[in-house]
């Protein structure tokens, strides 16, 4: 199931028409940011030809030229990539004057967004003014650093004593390295356990607990200017706890936040209703995205939107012909 809180609505239809794609192309953009930058490019490249006023019939100019570092432009990169490529390094001056400033601006924006996928995570934007050490369960810093790990622990703590009842205090453990300069640091989490506080290492803990501690930058982020992607968002995560925090969370998105996940409990939210998007694979591997509106029965504001999904009104279901014969398995 796909989530999307704030104003993506007015943006799909828009791709949709100008570039006669499925829904779905779009979702994809979870996974695959650079889908969405280059449409949003196309979009300028036929506005700079129907519209002067663009002045931008001209996106690159100068050459790619792959004598310079061939390897850069092996492998499957996208036009975005090599861009961003050149970026890095090429000098400022040249850059901008190769490549047109409404370009420039939109690839300015999307390096803004903040997201998480299995593979790490990205922040951005003035989250750094609430949070400014975001590797909150272990790291290195500079000594002079301490201030700012201080700073984070105090809005962890407050993100975890609310999320949890037994958990007392949280601490950070520092150790020099082998640089007279830097401290290595691990969280501690002092807990209730059997009527006694405990100090157990962060490490330990649940991996529902620990994707918690490594999302809540991402969550100060949603409440930033900018937008916010998150995949699997509910990983390990207990569905009350993770339907009770993204409903304190809603109020405070400053743009958009877009999730993935499979917490149905979700559902329960009526005030989240124009917010879903099911995913749904049909036999022939074609996928679709359908939401609330697009179900064939007239959802009335007082029906049980858990239930009608689970009777297929919303598709997106897994597939209820499963017939797996275990007996197969134990010759």
């Amino acid at each position: 199931m796909f989530i999307n809180l704030r104003y993506w609505d007015y943006i799909l239809p828009i791709l949709k028409t100008l570039f006669l794609i499925p829904q779905y192309c779009i979702i994809t953009t979870i996974y695959y940011f650079n889908f969405t930058l280059l449409c949003i490019i196309a979009i300028i490249v036929i506005l700079s030809i129907f519209n002067p006023l663009f002045d931008c019939i001209s996106i690159v100019k100068f050459p790619l030229d792959s004598s310079i570092n061939p390897p850069a432009y092996w492998g499957k990169h996208s036009f975005l990539s090599i861009l961003l490529y050149e970026q890095a390094e090429l000098t400022n001056s040249y850059f901008e004057n190769s490549v047109n400033t409404n370009l420039i601006k939109v690839l300015n924006y999307f390096s803004t967004i903040s997201y998480h996928i299995n593979d790490g995570y990205r922040t951005r934007g003035s989250i750094y003014d609430v949070i400014p050490i975001v590797n909150l369960q272990h790291g290195t810093i500079e000594k002079e650093e301490l201030p700012k790990l201080e700073e984070s622990r105090i809005h962890l703590r407050n993100f975890l004593q609310g999320m949890y009842n037994d958990i007392e205090d949280i601490k950070y453990s520092t150790k020099n390295t082998n640089s007279n300069d830097t401290l290595e640091y691990e969280l501690i989490l002092t807990k209730k356990i059997s009527n006694r506080l405990v100090d157990v290492p962060a490490k330990y803990e649940s991996n529902g607990t620990r994707q918690l501690i490594h999302l809540f930058p991402i969550f100060v982020a949603a409440t930033k200017p900018g937008i916010v992607a998150i995949d699997e968002i509910d990983n390990g995560i207990h569905d009350i706890l993770m339907t009770n925090l993204i409903t304190n969370l809603e109020p405070y998105i400053n743009e958009q936040l877009i999730i993935t996940t499979h917490n149905l409990m979700l559902l329960n939210n009526n005030n989240f209703k124009d917010y879903f998007y099911f995913i749904n694979v049909d036999s022939n591997g074609n996928h679709s995205v359908n939401t609330i509106k697009d179900c064939p029965i007239r959802i009335q504001s007082d029906y049980n939107l858990l239930s009608t999904y689970i009777k297929g009104y919303f598709y997106g279901i897994p597939w209820d012909n499963m017939n797996i014969d275990f007996s197969t398995f134990t010759k």
